[in-house]
């Protein structure tokens, strides 16, 4: 049963897993701004800081990162038209994102994983796989729950502008 555990805890976090764990421990993912967890008791804040989005916050400025990679699975909706209606005048104005498209099929059978934007303070190689790209960024962003408008309201505040 141990080496089962340790087996779990080596491999990398799906983002199903990943949001079943924060909603187990009480928490949206999806709302929770990081500066929220300073305001809850010590005992809390780790999970806390674990399951919070450092794109939201209470005070109303945001971290810039020097890139993203937007993890395409189709779900939801709202970002199948962001690439459509809106990429081409984001990286017009703005450096640092890339697309990379996956099939969702199969990942989950009866739902579809999330699409997901990862957060990079240095972009990574073009060749890395996802599995590397989700292990090695610095900040995970679900798309689940956000509208076209909150996508790309995000990516125009987040992503250094170009030059």
């Amino acid at each position: 049963v141990n080496e089962v555990k340790a087996a779990e805890e080596t491999q990398p976090i799906t983002t199903r897993k990943y949001v079943e764990e924060c909603r187990n421990a009480g928490f949206d993912p999806f709302q929770l701004s990081c500066s929220t967890c300073s305001l809850l008791p010590e005992s809390l804040r780790g999970s806390c800081g674990m399951c919070c989005q450092s794109f939201k916050t209470l005070e109303k400025k945001a971290r810039r990162y020097k890139g993203a990679v937007l993890v395409n699975t189709g779900f939801p909706e709202a970002v199948d038209e962001l690439l459509r209606e809106d990429g081409e005048k984001i990286k017009k104005t703005k450096t640092g994102l890339r697309i990379k498209e996956i099939e969702s099929s199969g990942m989950f059978q009866f739902q579809a994983q999330p699409s997901v934007v990862l957060w990079f303070d240095t972009m990574p190689s073009e060749a890395e796989d996802l599995e590397s790209l989700t292990s090695n960024a610095v900040d995970m962003m679900l798309l689940q729950d956000l509208s076209r408008d909150d996508i790309r309201e995000m990516l125009l505040a987040l992503l250094p502008d170009r030059k």
